[in-house]
């Protein structure tokens, strides 16, 4: 396994990965030491997306995902890569995506479950109320708003 830790300036994420491909984003505020192999190598495409991202133009890459979503979870996962950047939806509107109307609920189970946040946008999916429900990194629901705020907005400041 390994591990590597880069501030992006509007955040801090770290990234683990087995040898068959990425198995966590994480939200950090500081850097842990873990038992596992600092290195860069695993993480060239993920890190090339985020750059793309801070620039406001994130790039299409397919990244090697190593973990098992249950089959609804792929379905919800699948379809939060296409809501475009700085656009949001309401998890009622993924839940008509997936073919399963009545799933608003599960579909935000299913994203408080997600490893890889800004690869899987979950940040862009709100409560049907227009409520920032949910987002389970440190400061949730203010990170929440401020990835929205930074994705709509001109500027490039966070």
């Amino acid at each position: 396994m390994y591990y590597w830790v880069y501030d992006y300036g509007l955040f801090i994420l770290q990234y683990t990965s087995s040898d068959k491909g990425l198995t966590r984003i994480a939200f950090i505020s500081v850097q842990e030491n873990c038992n596992l192999i600092y290195s860069e190598n695993p993480f060239v495409d993920i890190h090339r997306y985020m750059l793309s991202y801070i620039d406001k133009n994130p790039i299409d890459i397919d990244v090697a995902l190593d973990f098992s979503p249950t089959a609804f979870q792929k379905k919800v996962y699948d379809a939060s890569l296409k809501i475009p950047f700085g656009e949001i939806i309401t998890y009622k509107e993924l839940a008509i995506m997936i073919d399963n109307p009545k799933a608003a609920r599960a579909v935000g189970g299913a994203l408080g479950k997600n490893p890889f946040p800004m690869y899987i946008p979950c940040h862009r999916i709100i409560g049907n109320n227009g409520a920032l429900t949910g987002f389970s990194a440190p400061d949730g629901i203010n990170l929440k708003k401020k990835l929205i705020d930074f994705e709509r907005n001109d500027t490039h400041e966070f």
